[in-house]
């Protein structure tokens, strides 16, 4: 079902294509919010993350991937953060390439980091988060500990960032795993 992230997304014909998961409940409003946001760097085409954080309400402007990484960390992995500008959409080959590994849409925001230095962080919180049982169905560790591992070492081996920030950012997911698994 990872795929359907690529087959749905290729169906948007607006500027900006966001996912929005089955569990997010939009708070009131988010939509103006987060198209406001949008207007605001619809010229520049930065990567665009929404993060959904109340210590950090406003926006973060970064113009390296090393703070842009510190700052959204293990989150670069969620689902309803992600989403694209079209153009950058309509240009990635095999967006779906890492869905077996339970994470295509951190590979595409991580490949996008190849091509464009500039990131825009909206981090209010406009999502509720609805209570599932039963979420997820896959192994955490396996996705965390080891996938999300795998595509921090590919931008590491690429010096987008840097190994200061890749083993903050492995200490991260071990905090992660452990909230879930103790």
């Amino acid at each position: 079902f990872d795929k359907n992230l690529e087959l749905s997304m290729s169906h948007g014909r607006g500027l900006f294509i966001k996912s929005h998961n089955d569990t997010l409940l939009l708070h009131d409003g988010a939509l103006d919010t987060m198209c406001d946001f949008l207007w605001q760097n619809a010229q520049e085409k930065p990567i665009i993350f929404f993060l959904n954080s109340s210590p950090h309400n406003g926006v973060s402007n970064f113009n390296n991937a090393d703070d842009f990484i510190s700052h959204i960390s293990i989150y670069s992995t969620w689902i309803g953060g992600f989403g694209l500008w079209k153009s950058d959409f309509d240009k990635i080959n095999g967006f779906s390439r890492f869905a077996p590994q339970r994470l295509p849409q951190t590979d595409v925001l991580f490949r996008l980091m190849e091509q464009k230095n500039n990131f825009a962080v909206l981090n209010d919180v406009l999502f509720s988060i609805q209570p599932v049982t039963n979420k997820g169905g896959y192994n955490i560790a396996e996705v965390f500990g080891n996938n999300y591992m795998i595509l921090l070492r590919r931008i590491l081996g690429k010096k987008i960032i840097s190994p200061r920030v890749f083993n903050r950012q492995m200490k991260r997911m071990l905090k992660h795993i452990n909230r879930f698994y103790f």
